[in-house]
């Protein structure tokens, strides 16, 4: 039985997406796909990323739609600068949750 694995590449500009076929022992690729999110997406870690999110999840349903089939699954990649973490140094703890 042979299924089909579906990728998606969250950039910027928009969305890129690779359905691989695998069929034991054999996988091909079946299609490749560019979705234009230009404006639409603005990685930040102060501010939303998603500006327009019906934009976006139209560009990825028509991205997906076009590749998956039946598949339901898919992996996802961000950005590096969607993942970053900052860490403070405080001198005492704090009191309440509030105050943190």
């Amino acid at each position: 039985m042979s299924r089909i694995f579906v990728g998606v590449d969250v950039q910027p500009g928009g969305l890129y997406f690779a359905a691989l076929q695998r069929n034991r022992p054999n996988t091909r690729l079946i299609g490749l796909r560019f979705e234009s999110l230009e404006g639409v997406l603005d990685v930040s870690s102060r501010q939303p990323n998603i500006r327009d999110a019906r934009r976006f999840v139209e560009g990825l349903r028509r991205g997906v739609d076009a590749l998956a089939g039946q598949e339901e699954r898919i992996a996802l990649s961000l950005p590096d600068r969607a993942g970053r973490i900052y860490l403070t140094d405080v001198d005492a703890p704090f009191k309440t949750h509030q105050e943190g």
